[in-house]
């Protein structure tokens, strides 16, 4: 059988069910018969991501996008991973540019509305989580260098110190 959207069904039915194995090799057998399908390279990114091999997942992500830079999934599934190796800044743009794609589509049908409407709370609560994590650490940082400039001032400035100092 060389029916590659049948092997992608089949991909996306073992991911449901949690049979990575499966999934996986479901997807492997999609990607061998058509490799030039962005949709696949996403599933299987996203099943090697629930198998927790991250860097693959990153790879198939980017292969996908780099097939259709408009499949927007890929981009989110990206930014996921990412935040996963505490790439924040990077993991901000994927999760940025499958904000921008998805604003930018327009619906076909009503049910493909609400899915687009799905999509998009999932971005934007992906997005809203990032920033408050990026705000966390930046309150670390100026908490931490509020604490070494008073150090600073306490034991009197070294070389290091007085710049410090002048920065603040």
């Amino acid at each position: 059988p060389r029916f590659a959207p049948a092997y992608h069904s089949l991909g996306n039915l073992n991911l449901r069910r949690k049979d990575l194995a499966s999934a996986l090799n479901n997807f492997s057998v999609a990607i061998k018969i058509n490799p030039r399908e962005a949709i696949y390279r996403y599933s299987f990114g996203s099943a090697l991501y629930e198998s927790l091999d991250l860097r693959q997942a990153v790879e198939q992500y980017r292969l996908a996008i780099s097939l259709d830079p408009q499949l927007a999934e890929a981009h989110l599934g990206l930014g996921h991973t990412l935040v996963d190796f505490n790439n924040k800044t990077a993991a901000a743009t994927a999760f940025g540019t499958a904000h921008d794609i998805s604003a930018a589509a327009k619906p076909v049908s009503p049910a493909s509305d609400i899915a687009q409407q799905a999509a998009q709370a999932r971005v934007h609560q992906h997005a809203a989580l990032l920033a408050a994590c990026l705000w966390r650490r930046a309150e670390e940082i100026e908490e931490e260098t509020r604490r070494e400039v008073e150090e600073c001032a306490k034991r009197g400035p070294p070389p290091t110190c007085a710049r410090r100092i002048a920065q603040c």
